[in-house]
């Protein structure tokens, strides 16, 4: 069945904070999907600049911006990961994605993040470098953070790199099971709708 990092990142926001709103967008996720705005099209767009500019081997407007993606020249910009398999106590789970950037000895995995205000603690916290690392069995990987004044802009005040710890297989699956159990709960059909299949293992609290 499927699963994404971003499905395990908003039940993750709404375990610890366990407010309406919050589950409301965990409730989005299941049934509406991505849907883009102003910060998100920026977010594209910025990224697409910087591609082109590690392609061409050109010059970045910024001096923030030439210091910062420096150690970008040469990697392989958006590859699939390898699918990755998690086998849990409700059946197996796939996640794929695309990498941003990688070396191509695979010594590192980067992402490159957008944002008004950056938050350090937030990006130490993902599931993203977790899931992509293992599923591609590369030992580090660092996330790329622009900082912008608001969400419309695509100059960038400053630029910030967090290399966060990668957690174990083991504790993804007991992510995946936490997140599962409760979604099988609360939006069973919605859930199993977006998923993919039937659970039929759920647990009891």
């Amino acid at each position: 069945m499927k699963m994404t990092a971003s499905l395990i990142q908003a039940c993750d926001y709404y375990f610890s904070v366990h407010s309406e709103r919050a589950l409301k967008q965990l409730h989005d996720t299941l049934t509406t999907g991505f849907v883009g705005n102003a910060a998100t099209r920026r977010g594209e767009a910025y990224e697409d600049y910087v591609n082109k500019t590690l392609i061409e081997n050109g010059k970045f407007n910024l001096d923030i911006e030439q210091e910062a993606f420096e150690e970008l020249r040469g990697t392989l910009q958006q590859e699939w990961i390898a699918p990755l398999t998690i086998h849990t106590r409700f059946g197996d789970f796939v996640f794929k994605g695309r990498t941003d950037y990688r070396r191509p000895d695979n010594s590192i995995l980067y992402d490159l993040k957008t944002t008004k205000r950056f938050d350090e603690d937030s990006y130490h916290s993902k599931w993203q470098h977790t899931i992509y690392a293992l599923a591609m069995g590369t030992p580090e990987f660092k996330y790329i953070v622009a900082e912008f004044v608001d969400n419309d802009s695509i100059v960038p005040v400053q630029i910030y790199k967090v290399t966060p710890e990668l957690r174990s297989e083991s504790a993804l699956i007991n992510k995946v099971e936490e997140c599962v159990d409760f979604l099988s709960k609360t939006f069973k059909e919605d859930f199993e709708n977006w998923a993919g299949g039937k659970i039929i293992k759920a647990s009891t609290y």
